[in-house]
């Protein structure tokens, strides 16, 4: 081989030990995922779906009895700092009576209530932010809390009512006042794909208690526009709109989240 062309090649193959071939672990687009924990942080987080870890499938169960239809209270709780819409404001529906849980980890989690937050308060990476999230919280025996975050997303085309139209449609809007419901299944909150991600945070109003486990769902439920809105207007002060969500927190080491 003359001597150009072997330096030539010699520079080629070198260039691409150095760049790496496009495609491969080296190009560009590839996830760098840092070291994380399994200790509580703090919560809401964003969930970037490259770095999640395969989980186990089975951990969480909600049995067939969780479609029993409820009854209670929505009522808007105005929590301190009282006499102002803050992030902190609660729409709350506690269940009347009812004795509902989900299981994970072979541990039962009785339902303690439904909240909403608008805007959504966990985030995904590269997706457009959902309008309101709800989370069904539940508590253990041994008074561990878990919640179910399920987001939501509107689409023209679907005219079907789902839960979250249920509790959205007029919500109250005055501190303390209650709203009756009925004939209502939890169930139908819950996206049809289960599919999910998990991490070890802590409840996003105060007191932010931590050791809370989070399952937020990949899929997002139907909501109508028209309630988006009738949601968010509960959320005006002065001519101001003051969501009731706590923004992304940054934690360091950030959690480890598994996928279901």
């Amino acid at each position: 081989m003359p001597v150009r062309i072997y330096r030539l090649a010699v520079a080629f193959f070198t260039l691409i030990a150095l760049v790496g071939v496009p495609g491969t672990a080296s190009a560009q687009g590839v996830a760098v995922c840092p070291p994380g924990t399994d200790s509580a942080v703090a919560s809401p987080v964003e969930i970037d779906r490259a770095c999640a870890i395969s989980g186990t499938a089975d951990q969480l169960i909600i049995p067939a009895t969780y479609s029993t239809l409820l009854s209670g209270v929505f009522e808007f709780h105005d929590a301190a700092p009282q006499g102002q819409t803050s992030s902190n404001d609660e729409m709350k529906f506690k269940v009347n009576n009812a004795d509902l849980y989900v299981t994970y980890a072979g541990v039962h989690y009785k339902l303690l209530n439904v909240h909403f937050h608008g805007l959504s308060e966990h985030r995904f990476a590269g997706d457009a932010v959902s309008p309101i999230e709800a989370h069904l919280q539940h508590e253990s025996a041994g008074g561990q809390t878990l919640v179910l975050a399920v987001q939501s997303k509107t689409d023209p085309n679907i005219f079907t009512s789902t839960t979250f139209d249920a509790f959205l449609t007029d919500p109250p809007r005055v501190t303390d006042q209650l709203k009756s419901h009925g004939d209502i299944n939890l169930a139908n909150l819950l996206p049809v794909d289960r599919t999910h991600y998990r991490y070890t945070g802590s409840l996003t109003t105060p007191p932010y208690t931590p050791g809370v486990t989070w399952i937020v769902f990949n899929a997002r439920v139907n909501i109508q526009n028209g309630n988006v809105t009738s949601f968010n207007n509960a959320w005006t002060q002065g001519g101001t709109r003051v969501f009731n969500y706590r923004t992304v927190q940054v934690n360091s080491p950030p959690p480890n989240v598994y996928a279901h």
